[in-house]
């Protein structure tokens, strides 16, 4: 069997492979998990009543403080930021190697959108893939942009402002149901529902997955709002990929210092506000589309972009110290299997959490899903960097690519060659 030409897109040679991207994809991981599990297991089904029979709760209220403050949207920004740097890399490495490549990156995400789907339904419905696979189009038509001001304003306008929008026209229409229905209290009701249903057999989960996804955030127009704000933080990905700076990032490493501090004060200014917006949500009952927390929230979402973006240059300064950087690199192996480590993630809700198997859902806190994270985040780093001594990709990474070239791909290292279909 003849060796297949190398395509003109795909994943990058490990010789090829930018150090800083992977461990900086694998450090975002944990903070999505974090977010993630906290989310499923308090966020949406657990009443303040219920969070106070805990015997944690008087240390998950400090924990849920902190993964406000350290954790939430920073994660979910660089990872968003990341899908666009790499957008870039594999067009300009493909117009190397002399073609566009257009083609091969539309089925490249035409698959992440079927993947998500399939996430959606039959695993968890807190899905991103396929709003990163929708989006992957969007920047398919924006690869010819020039990496210049217009850019950043769009981008900024679109981080600072699609929240805002989304809580004012939410907030237009609730001031049109009728005084009952404002009476009442819907959220409650909502976690208490949602509980049930996780707490159910597996097909009772996946059709709540399905009803969540559908009938719950498409409807409300998160979904929609969901899409600006990504958008926007792919469009600071692509101007960061264009001008070429993630490629060379030692070259850049004293500008990185000098903006540190800026990055620092916006980031603990913004956050704070969300820690504000935590407490005034769930301890003083306050609306999230009330006036005052809607003027406010552009600064939130600045802080949540600045402190994200003072996490990537730390890394990007840790990485060149002889003391930190082989401790960082750790995270290089997750990075690169970080579609596989993502997926094991919901895996992991779905059968510690649901009543498809553990059913520990309404029974933890913040607490004991940190503790949860802190034990699958270095089983993961384990197992990736075991893994990929012996194959290419991790096993997700090999589907979406197999997938999308029509033909097995080679998957262990002594293999010489991928298999047509």
């Amino acid at each position: 069997m003849s060796a297949i030409p190398p395509p003109l897109l795909g994943p990058v040679a490990s010789s090829e492979r930018v150090q800083y991207l992977d461990v900086l994809r694998g450090f975002a991981l944990y903070g999505v998990l974090v977010a993630n599990i906290i989310w499923m297991a308090c966020d949406m089904v657990l009443t303040p009543a219920a969070a106070r029979q805990l015997p944690t709760h008087s240390v998950d209220r400090v924990v849920k403080y902190l993964v406000v403050f350290f954790i939430d949207g920073k994660f979910i920004t660089l990872f968003s930021f990341l899908f666009a740097v790499g957008f870039t890399i594999q067009m300009q490495r493909a117009v190397q190697r002399g073609g566009s490549a257009v083609s091969t990156y539309a089925r490249r995400v035409a698959v992440l959108m079927l993947i998500g789907v399939a996430h959606i339904v039959f695993i968890w419905f807190g899905d991103i893939l396929l709003i990163y696979g929708f989006l992957g189009f969007a920047l398919l038509a924006m690869r010819n942009w020039r990496p210049g001001r217009a850019m950043l304003v769009l981008a900024c306008l679109l981080i600072l402002l699609t929240r805002p929008a989304f809580l004012t026209i939410q907030k237009v229409i609730a001031q049109g149901q009728s005084a009952h229905a404002a009476a009442t209290h819907p959220t409650d009701e909502t976690q208490l529902q949602t509980l049930a249903a996780f707490r159910g057999g597996y097909a009772t989960v996946a059709r709540k997955n399905v009803s969540i996804y559908w009938h719950d955030l498409f409807p409300t127009g998160l979904i929609a709002a969901l899409l600006g704000q990504v958008l926007g933080r792919f469009l600071l990905g692509l101007y960061v990929g264009k001008r070429g700076y993630v490629q060379q990032i030692d070259r850049h490493v004293s500008a990185i210092r000098r903006a540190m501090p800026w990055l620092l004060v916006m980031g603990v200014v913004g956050n704070g506000v969300g820690v504000a917006f935590e407490w005034a949500t769930t301890v003083r009952g306050v609306s999230a589309n009330s006036f005052w927390l809607i003027l406010l929230r552009p600064v939130l979402d600045a802080g949540v972009v600045s402190l994200a973006a003072f996490y990537a240059g730390g890394i990007a300064i840790l990485l060149q110290s002889a003391r930190w950087g082989p401790t960082l690199t750790r995270l290089a192996a997750v990075g690169r299997m970080a579609l596989t480590n993502y997926l094991t993630h919901s895996l992991v809700y779905l059968f510690v959490l649901t009543g498809a198997g553990w059913g520990l859902i309404g029974h933890i806190g913040a607490t004991v899903c940190v503790a949860i994270t802190i034990v699958l985040f270095a089983s993961q780093i384990a197992f990736s960097t075991w893994w990929l001594r012996l194959y290419h990709f991790g096993p997700a990474e090999w589907l979406w690519r197999s997938l999308t070239y029509g033909r097995i791909q080679r998957m262990r290292r002594d293999e010489l060659a991928s298999v047509s279909f």
